[in-house]
C-alpha cells in the first residue's frame, strides 16, 4: 500500500526525481556573498534565487521523508519475514517435541517386558 503512494508521488515528480543515494543540490554558500551586486541590476533575479533555494530546501526535506518512509518499508517488510520465520521454526519444534513423546512413549512400551513392570 505504501509502495503504490510512493510510486504515485514519484510519478508526479516526474522533472525532478527523487535522489536516492544521490545528494540534494544547494546554492553554494560563497554565492550569497554575490546576491547583493546581483541586486543592484536586477532585483527579480534576487526573488528567483531565494525561490530556488527555498524549493532546493523543500526538495531535500521531501526526498529525506522519502528515505525514511523507504527505511519504515524495509524494516517493515523485515519484521513480517523475520515473524514468519519465527511461526515456522514454532510449527517444526511443536511437530519435533510430538515425535519425541511418540518415541517416549514407544520405548515405556518396550521397556515394560524388559523392566518387568
Amino acid at each position: 500500500m505504501m509502495n503504490s503512494g510512493l510510486a504515485r508521488l514519484q510519478g508526479r515528480c516526474k522533472k525532478t526525481p527523487l535522489v536516492g543515494d544521490a545528494e540534494v543540490p544547494e546554492i553554494h554558500p560563497w554565492f550569497h556573498r554575490v546576491i547583493p551586486q546581483i541586486a543592484e541590476s536586477d532585483l527579480s533575479i534576487i526573488g528567483l534565487f531565494l525561490t530556488l533555494d527555498r524549493q532546493l530546501h523543500n526538495y531535500r526535506a521531501a526526498a529525506e521523508e522519502t528515505g525514511e518512509i523507504t527505511a519504515w518499508e524495509d524494516a517493515s517488510q523485515a519484521a513480517r519475514v523475520a515473524t514468519q520465520n519465527a511461526e515456522r521454526a514454532a510449527n517444526f519444534a511443536t511437530i519435533i517435541y510430538s515425535g519425541c513423546h511418540k518415541t517416549l512413549d514407544a520405548l515405556e512400551q518396550a521397556l515394560r517386558p524388559v523392566l518387568g513392570s
